[in-house]
């Protein structure tokens, strides 16, 4: 049996806003994205050899992400949020399956995202990509 763990306002605030993320992308509101995300947001590639700083740029990603591709499904699970004072940490499951360039993929992997509270309000300051695998389906 999976164990469930038990949220508190906090961490289910972290939660709603990585769901928040995640429908804005999906649903093709990139700019939404950019009251979530701190100016200086960075993001690294799984395999640690890229590493975009700035919402600008990141917001940029996810734009020509969602111009060059269908997305069929995505879930999200097993999450787990770790409060700090004013920086939380969370991550968890995804698994998405979508098109690019005529070719149909079915991926899975974790999300690490780390946010910074200031002035009571949550912002996105770094997001990861971890044990990613894109399969080619037909």
């Amino acid at each position: 049996m999976e164990k469930t763990e038990v949220l508190n306002s906090s961490q289910k605030e972290i939660l709603n806003l990585i769901k928040s993320i995640n429908r804005a992308w999906l649903g093709g509101r990139i700019e939404d994205l950019r009251k979530y995300f701190h100016n200086n947001i960075i993001m690294i590639s799984p395999d640690f050899n890229n590493r975009m700083t700035g919402s600008e740029e990141i917001i940029k990603s996810y734009k020509d992400f969602y111009s060059n591709s269908k997305t069929y499904s995505f879930d999200e699970s097993d999450f787990h949020v770790e409060l700090f004072d004013k920086t939380a940490t969370a991550d968890y499951l995804y698994h998405i399956v979508y098109e690019i360039n005529n070719k149909k993929y079915d991926g899975t992997g974790r999300e690490i995202w780390t946010f910074s509270n200031t002035n009571n309000y949550w912002l996105a300051v770094w997001r990861f990509m971890t044990n990613v695998v894109d399969k080619e389906v037909s």
